[in-house]
């Protein structure tokens, strides 16, 4: 499995690390360059999972040197990105995922918009909770997402177990109602 990993270093993409850890033969690449990730898309052939921030243009990547003041990010994982995928299963961890997937007509598990911060909650229209027990329900979202990939479910399954688990609270509903498996 190869992890595409937009690492902010904040708080809501930290604890996606819980994702792929206790897995074996995980390739990492952390804030790569364009060329790095279009090597390990076409060198992988198992699994992709990519996570961190985006929107539905695609999976944002921190970029360090900034040209525009007002978007101090790269892309990470883009439309121009497909053809290079080799993969047979596609995991999009990222805010609007699933409607790029859509978007590209791409197969695969996909989150939609997805509340990391209470300021999230606010402009979705759901009743907020504090910052820590938002932060323990992605850790907890996490956490199934690892337990999946560990017991080998195929992705076909994976929205209606996770959407089956015990949801708690109304950003946890509204996160699990957006998931998306695409055949």
């Amino acid at each position: 499995m190869t992890v595409i990993y937009s690492n902010f270093n904040d708080p809501d993409t930290r604890v996606l690390r819980r994702m792929w850890r206790g897995l074996d033969n995980v390739t990492l690449v952390t804030n790569g360059t364009e060329e790095k990730i279009r090597k390990v898309l076409t060198e992988e052939k198992d699994t992709l999972l990519f996570c961190g921030h985006g929107t539905a243009t695609g999976l944002w990547m921190p970029h360090k040197n900034i040209r525009n003041p007002y978007f101090p990010f790269a892309y990470a994982f883009s439309e121009k990105d497909i053809p290079f995928i080799k993969a047979e299963n596609i995991i999009g961890i990222w805010c609007y995922a699933s409607q790029f997937a859509q978007r590209c007509n791409l197969r695969g598990f996909y989150t939609s918009m997805f509340i990391s911060s209470p300021y999230e909650a606010e402009l979705m229209g759901v009743k907020t909770l504090p910052e820590d027990e938002i932060t323990r329900s992605e850790e907890i979202f996490c956490d199934r997402i690892n337990k999946l990939l560990k017991d080998n479910v195929p992705l076909s399954g994976w929205k209606e177990r996770l959407q089956g688990e015990t949801l708690n609270n109304d950003v946890e509903r509204f996160n699990y109602n957006g998931l998306t498996y695409r055949s």
